[in-house]
């Protein structure tokens, strides 16, 4: 009985842990035609595990975004129209995100992270 109740126990506190765990940021940033992506302190926040996913959705104006480094520009990179959302399943693509606005005005990407 001490050994099922111990293991019980174990489990519970080992769950909590892994609650406890979670890390959850949020960031909203302008996107203008200088390229900039999601920042470090969003992605590793101090004291926290770095995230593992994130999702954003876009609003104002349509951008132009690449995940492998490359030099993205007004008519370079993969579209992203209003409203569209963007899921980032990977650490490594979230941190290479890069992106530029497609026109003359400036739009906004609202983006939470988690691990």
């Amino acid at each position: 009985m001490r050994a099922r109740l111990f293991f019980i126990l174990s489990v519970a506190l080992s769950a909590s842990a892994v609650v406890l765990a979670q890390t959850r940021t949020f960031e909203k940033f302008q996107v203008t035609d200088t390229e900039v992506g999601i920042a470090s302190a969003t992605l590793q926040p101090s004291g926290q595990i770095p995230v593992a996913k994130c999702e954003g959705r876009l609003e104002t104006a349509s951008v132009r975004y690449r995940f492998d480094l490359g030099t993205v520009g007004s008519t370079t990179g993969l579209l992203l129209e209003v409203g569209d959302v963007l899921a980032i399943d990977d650490p490594v693509s979230a941190a290479n995100l890069r992106m530029v606005k497609t026109g003359s005005t400036t739009a906004v990407f609202q983006v939470s992270c988690w691990r």
